[in-house]
């Protein structure tokens, strides 16, 4: 102990000591439990099914159609403004995003659906993507990030999620 530190402890008295230490724990304490935290979402966005994975054509690229599941589980509606991610198969990324120009309303309490398409360049992998889709051998990962607002805050929320697709339906 140097010696500055042992003539400080000396002449502070003990209580103090303990009073700052008391006061130091319950700040930690708070931080833990209220403000360190962030809330947790009343909007929950699944995958819920995976529509149709079509073939690049020249005049087109590959894309896939998926159905996402938006869940509100409050007693107040909801609105996502955009959604956005990624979907990722092995080696391959591709982007994709939903931008309405009015919000999609969430009834509380309730769940909608939501169309997307991904566009799948280059489409080196679609053979492989469709394999994965009907087997079941390695489902590819989708990654979603949303914005919505909630009507318990007038503050904009922000999601962030993944889900594997689900099989192609059978035809």
């Amino acid at each position: 102990m140097s010696r500055f530190a042992s003539v400080f402890a000396r002449y502070l008295p003990a209580p103090l000591l303990l009073g700052l230490l008391a006061l130091l724990l319950w700040g930690q304490c708070a931080f833990r439990t209220n403000g360190g935290a962030t809330p947790a979402p009343n909007l929950f966005i699944t995958v819920a099914q995976t529509d149709s994975l079509s073939a690049a054509t020249p005049s087109r690229p590959a894309m896939l159609y998926l159905t996402l599941s938006l869940t509100n589980t409050t007693q107040k509606p909801m609105a996502l403004h955009t959604a956005q991610g990624e979907l990722v198969y092995r080696q391959q990324h591709w982007a994709w995003a939903w931008q309405p120009t009015t919000p999609l309303e969430v009834p509380d309490q309730s769940e909608r659906r939501l169309p997307i398409a991904v566009r799948l360049l280059p489409a080196d992998s679609v053979a492989q993507l469709r394999h994965a889709l009907t087997t079941a051998e390695y489902l590819p990962l989708l990654y979603i990030r949303a914005r919505y607002l909630d009507g318990t805050s007038p503050r904009v929320r922000y999601l962030e999620n993944a889900d594997y697709l689900q099989l192609l339906p059978q035809h």
